[in-house]
């Protein structure tokens, strides 16, 4: 009777592994055939004749967002960890995606509201 047991916890990282390489490349065929019809549409359009409308302006991305999710994720290891064991010697790994999510928003802070990189 402890076949099933084995083998679920055996195939719950399979199928999260190849469920996750499957969404990722879904979505890179979603984008490739969305840039394509979108070049198609302009050569057709062009070949016609027909003046393109303007393009929409790209929502710029929020630079601390990045940073904000690697501080959460550090607080999250850090609280659960020390919830789970009742010590800090273990929760301090909560510290290490904490500094990388410190360190990008200072890199943004650094970087200036000027620069595109």
């Amino acid at each position: 009777m402890d076949f099933i047991p084995n083998t679920l916890g055996v195939l719950i990282p399979i199928v999260a592994i190849i469920g996750g390489i499957t969404v990722a490349i879904v979505a890179i065929f979603v984008d490739l055939k969305k840039a394509q019809l979108a070049q198609k549409l302009k050569l057709t359009a062009l070949e016609k004749g027909v003046e393109l409308p303007p393009e929409p302006p790209q929502p710029r991305p929020y630079p601390y967002r990045s940073g904000l999710v690697w501080i959460m994720v550090g607080v999250g290891v850090f609280v659960g960890i020390w919830v789970s064991t009742g010590s800090v010697e273990g929760a301090i790994w909560g510290i290490i995606p904490f500094l990388i999510g410190l360190a990008l928003i200072i890199s943004v802070r650094l970087r200036g509201k000027g620069s595109d990189g």
